[in-house]
């Protein structure tokens, strides 16, 4: 099931949700950039809106949060 939600995800996509996962919240932060491949800050900014609206991620405070918490689980297991 989960597979199914981020097949044919851009890879900068899944490098977002990776800095997610690790924690991350200053995604434009030269060394986070690098560290992930996150892209350029328009590509983040775009990925940013595009893991809220596939209602896999949520804005929490000054960072994001995986909306399931076991998807988040399997996240991390998989690609971490």
């Amino acid at each position: 099931m989960f597979l199914k939600d981020i097949e044919g995800m851009p890879a900068s996509q899944i490098a977002f949700l990776k800095a997610v996962s690790a924690g991350e919240c200053h995604f434009n932060a030269r060394d986070v950039t690098a560290r992930y491949g996150l892209g350029t800050p328009n590509t983040i900014t775009k990925n940013k809106r595009a893991m809220v609206q596939k209602d896999l991620l949520e804005k929490r405070g000054s960072g994001f949060a995986f909306v399931d918490p076991l998807f988040a689980l399997w996240f991390r297991r998989e690609y971490s």
